[in-house]
């Protein structure tokens, strides 16, 4: 037969796994712990941009003059609560202007492709930002930001079209 005291102590214990188990959800599911496992504080989030099931973080990480910019990736299945953290970043480009690159699926036309989208800056405040691809093709940037330094943020999908860019002047 359980006394008391050990049915307190059974119970104390449940609940503190519980509360663990719910505090490893957050950590590992959540928009704000995955961004906080990867080391990438909601200050240093730049622009943010949604497409389809996947969510993009174009994010800088600043270490005195120096400074990293990324683009994080976190995947969510339709009608599910979670997140989960799909891809980071890879480097271009760096200098006066620094350019990032990002892969996600998407379906189209009943056919698994991947788009691409890119992300980066200018250390310069402008209203638009024109990208050209290889092809010579230009278009504009879709979301853009100016920060209160005079750095500008940008990023956009290039869609299923694997050509490189750059930042036409």
């Amino acid at each position: 037969m359980i006394n008391n005291k050990m049915k307190i102590l059974i119970s104390s214990l449940f609940i503190m796994c519980l509360l663990a188990f719910g505090a490893l959800l957050i950590f590992n599911y959540s928009i704000t712990g995955i961004l906080k496992k990867h080391g990438i504080s909601k200050d240093e989030i730049r622009l943010t941009m949604e497409k389809t099931q996947f969510r993009f973080y174009l994010y800088e990480k600043k270490s005195g003059a120096k400074s990293q910019l990324g683009i994080l990736t976190m995947h969510k299945e339709k009608d599910q609560l979670f997140w989960s953290f799909y891809n980071d970043s890879n480097l271009i480009d760096s200098g006066e202007r620094e350019i990032v690159k990002t892969f996600f699926p998407t379906i189209e036309n009943g056919i698994l492709v991947s788009h691409s989208v890119w992300g980066g800056y200018l250390n310069k405040a402008v209203s638009k930002v024109n990208l050209r691809s290889t092809n010579g093709e230009i278009f504009s940037a879709e979301l853009i930001f100016t920060a209160a330094d005079g750095s500008t943020y940008f990023m956009h999908d290039l869609g299923n079209n694997d050509n490189q860019i750059e930042i036409a002047d």
